[in-house]
């Protein structure tokens, strides 16, 4: 009796374990550590530029066209304020997106989405403007937490050009 008690508890044990072993694999895999986005340009003055969250809290913006900060600009806005967004990704389940959505539009500027996971794969999302809402939505909050001042490091702001 003692030992099928035994085996019964030794066999609840591994199967805890080896689930806590799979969740953990699972969370890796959907966990985001960086996520770009490229707003991209259209046939007239769209601007065109690229922002990258990661999760350490740094964030760069890089300015290609008909943008007002052209070049590449650094800042770290803080661990916790970038892991909020990344967190909005997961909890929308980004995820489960298609990795593209057709239009019919040739003149409408794009947002393109790079996730990586912590699991080292890539993700990439063209046209998210005709996917779920949220893609279009979270861009439009990527935008609004990105405003490139002078409290970032980049060509217009580094210390040689300012004296």
């Amino acid at each position: 009796m003692k030992k099928s008690l035994l085996v019964v508890i030794a066999a609840m044990v591994t199967l805890t374990a080896f689930a806590m072993h799979r969740q953990k694999e699972k969370n890796k895999a959907t966990e985001i550590v960086s996520l770009s986005m490229r707003r991209t340009a259209c046939f007239g003055h769209c601007p065109d530029y690229i922002v990258t969250l990661n999760k350490g809290g740094n964030v760069s913006y890089t300015g290609i066209m008909f943008v007002q900060d052209s070049g590449v600009y650094e800042k770290n806005l803080g661990t916790m304020q970038v892991q909020q967004m990344l967190d909005r990704f997961e909890a929308y389940r980004i995820d489960t997106c298609q990795a593209n959505y057709p239009t019919r539009i040739t003149d409408i500027p794009g947002i393109v989405y790079t996730i990586q996971y912590a699991d080292n794969h890539t993700q990439r999302i063209m046209n998210a403007n005709f996917g779920p809402y949220f893609l279009k939505d979270m861009a439009k909050q990527i935008d609004d937490f990105v405003k490139v001042d002078n409290t970032w490091k980049g060509p217009s702001y580094s210390p040689v050009y300012n004296k």
